[in-house]
């Protein structure tokens, strides 16, 4: 979600169980430009620079698409990209795509990863997809079949953390361009990792990893020591089954940090649903918003409590929670 667009705000109030009139005020979205583009899209982003929050800092639109090319627009300005990746894009489609001040990472269909330097209009690094020693032979074989595609991706200004379809978490050093360690934990995610959420104080001790099967949300930390080589992601561990998020679909499609909170996050569902929770025991609220799965879930960094949702059949909803 944008954080510059301050002046409409779509609301919906509806209290009928308290026998009041309920209140809906609603602004239609105005389509302002729009540009046509030889690929199918995939994903995209606002480059945001979290040092600068003037109108201009997220104008910037990073977009992944089904060729495996990267391109940034300027919103104002669609008619010329300011940068395209060219021969140097992945070897299939971008299926996850993150930015953190002047570099974008994107994960592709390929198996890579791969860092771009937006400002200097060039790619900084490429990461291969290196099983972990933990990994059994039976999700090595499947990550071989689908080409190891990732489907996640986290960056800021230190670290790189990739999901991949085998159900591996990697974690690379930006500063080395090295890999520091790979999870894989067969029990909790059997398929692919379909999101990364680290909140915005960049706490590595409460990661949320969004999957499918047995157990749609992990919760990891990461082991950074940084006078050795004993890196490592481990699960954490709970003290009763009650402490593990109970959500009613086989598939965690997002999960999200809210900006203004370290325990606070979001999920989206197969099942269509939205829920909110506060730390891994406490369930805020949970709200139908559709048939369909929602595939994403942002929330507003400058409007505490305003978040947008897309689902598979192209619906945006725009929401607001008191809760904090």
């Amino acid at each position: 979600m944008s954080e510059s667009s301050e002046k409409k705000i779509i609301c919906s109030l509806i209290s009928h169980k308290l026998g009041c009139s309920p209140f809906d005020y609603t602004l239609k979205l105005k389509l302002t430009s729009e540009c046509e583009y030889s690929s199918k899209l995939r994903c995209c982003t606002f480059q945001r620079n979290i040092h600068d929050n003037s109108y201009e800092s997220d104008r910037l639109l990073a977009v992944g698409d089904f060729s495996g090319n990267l391109t940034v627009w300027d919103i104002d300005r669609l008619g010329l990209p300011l940068f395209q990746s060219g021969q140097q894009k992945h070897g299939g489609a971008i299926n996850a795509i993150d930015s953190y001040q002047h570099s974008v990472a994107t994960g592709g269909k390929d198996g890579k990863a791969i860092l771009w330097d937006v400002r200097a209009m060039k790619m900084q690094h490429s990461f291969d997809y290196q099983p972990s020693s933990s990994t059994t032979a039976a999700a090595a074989d499947v990550a071989q079949k689908k080409e190891c595609a990732a489907w996640s991706i986290y960056t800021d200004d230190l670290y790189l953390f990739v999901g991949y379809e085998s159900g591996d978490l990697s974690c690379f050093d930006l500063r080395t361009s090295k890999l520091l360690t790979t999870y894989h934990s067969s029990d909790t995610i059997k398929t692919s990792v379909s999101s990364i959420a680290i909140n915005s104080q960049r706490d590595y001790n409460n990661i949320i990893l969004g999957g499918s099967e047995s157990k749609p949300l992990s919760f990891v930390k990461f082991n950074n020591n940084n006078n050795s080589n004993n890196n490592s992601i481990v699960e954490q561990s709970s003290n009763s089954d009650s402490q593990q998020p109970t959500l009613k679909s086989k598939l965690a499609w997002c999960t999200r940090y809210s900006p203004f909170s370290k325990s606070m996050f979001a999920v989206t569902t197969s099942e269509g649903s939205l829920s909110l929770y506060n730390g891994r025991d406490t369930l805020i609220d949970s709200i139908k918003l559709s048939e369909y799965p929602v595939l994403s879930v942002d929330f507003n960094g400058s409007k505490e409590g305003l978040m947008a949702t897309v689902s598979l059949n192209r619906k945006l909803n725009i929401l607001f929670t008191p809760f904090k």
